[in-house]
């Protein structure tokens, strides 16, 4: 039979995220071949984080302007998803763990330091203030561990994706960071 494009050909289902987080993130194939990316609100609570992707994306960019860092730009959004470009890169988590196998620890050093220079380069900066909401997600943090080693209060942004962990960062050839 004929196939029905956009094929799904990855999914992630986020189980672990609060009710109103619930999102699975599908690869899609198109029937030119081409793929594209769709985050679908797995329960209806998270209809609301679905709606807010687009707004958090304008801010995101704003933020990143002149910064070798963007994020993925939405593409289209429905009620209960919102679509965005495949970025073809490397998963930072793997460009590390290449590394750390090869028991190279300048480089893996070297990306690591160069990825918190670019958020630390970001415009914005503020010193950080733990807030119902940050307790909310990761509860009740010991205040020291806000500190740097040399005692300066750790910054954080206006806007931040508390999805931007190795494994949601890739690098694209010519070295920009996609978030």
């Amino acid at each position: 039979g004929r196939r029905e494009y956009p094929q799904v050909i990855f999914s992630r289902y986020s189980a672990e995220r609060a009710e109103h987080l619930k999102i699975r993130t599908d690869i899609l194939r198109q029937e030119d071949g081409s793929l594209s990316v769709r985050k679908v609100a797995a329960v209806p609570a998270a209809r609301g984080h679905i709606a807010s992707l687009n707004r958090w994306y304008e801010e995101l960019a704003a933020q990143m302007e002149g910064s070798p860092m963007e994020p993925n730009r939405p593409t289209g959004t429905t009620d209960d998803s919102v679509g965005f470009e495949f970025i073809k890169g490397e998963p930072l988590d793997r460009i590390l763990d290449r590394y750390l196998h090869a028991g190279d620890i300048q480089n893996w050093e070297a990306s690591i330091r160069e990825f918190l220079d670019r958020i630390l380069a970001l415009k914005g900066q503020k010193e950080f203030l733990m807030t119902s909401g940050f307790t909310r997600v990761f509860g009740q943090v010991d205040s020291a561990a806000l500190q740097w080693k040399d005692g300066r209060i750790m910054t954080t942004l206006p806007v931040t994706d508390i999805d931007m962990i190795f494994r949601n960062v890739l690098r694209e050839p010519e070295g920009t960071l996609q978030v």
